[in-house]
């Protein structure tokens, strides 16, 4: 993941996360004032000092913002255990973009034992709360049967809402998979 990317999806999920609680205190939205100009200026480690004890209180936009400083080893040594930990945390508490995280940590074998049905459950969830990356993933579930029955059907579905939400992967992968049809390799 690049810098850029690391910070866009910090001051997002936090920027989101503030905008979705509105009952975020004046305190904590202040701490993630500090937290967003400590990564700014490429202090993770400040970012972690301040954003750890909301994460401790159960803020899963701080969560799933150290899952990330630990994904990546920015301010901390990098640990994939330590990322899962706390997008699991952030998850459980219905945040769609650590669900995603959860479902690829499965998929992917990191951080933990690989799992395909613990991914498409993870990835079910954030699909639907509209998350377009997990939409795609849980669509090539369906069309590759890894991880539950292959439905062509659900496949397609998903695939479509993960194209209309932007992901140009689904988009792609749907006219594959509508060609594959039509020409009678797969029904």
């Amino acid at each position: 993941m690049s810098f850029n990317k690391i910070i866009l999806s910090i001051l997002l999920s936090v920027a989101l996360g503030v905008q979705a609680a509105p009952h975020t205190s004046a305190k904590n939205q202040a701490i993630y004032s500090q937290a967003i100009a400590a990564v700014q200026q490429k202090n993770f480690a400040k970012a972690l000092q301040l954003l750890q004890p909301l994460a401790n209180q159960g803020d899963a936009v701080a969560q799933n913002n150290i899952a990330v400083l630990y994904e990546e080893g920015l301010g901390v040594s990098r640990s994939d255990k330590e990322a899962l930990k706390w997008y699991k945390k952030a998850a459980q508490q219905g945040q769609a973009e650590a669900q995603f995280m959860v479902g690829l940590f499965h998929a992917e074998g990191r951080g933990t034992t690989q799992n395909y049905q613990q991914a498409f459950e993870w990835y079910s969830k954030a699909a639907k709360q509209g998350h377009a990356d997990a939409q795609n993933n849980l669509a090539m579930r369906y069309a590759s049967g890894t991880g539950v029955k292959q439905n062509v059907k659900l496949a397609k579905f998903w695939f479509a809402k993960a194209a209309a939400n932007g992901n140009t992967t689904a988009a792609q992968s749907l006219r594959e998979l509508n060609a594959l049809q039509q020409s009678g390799k797969i029904k």
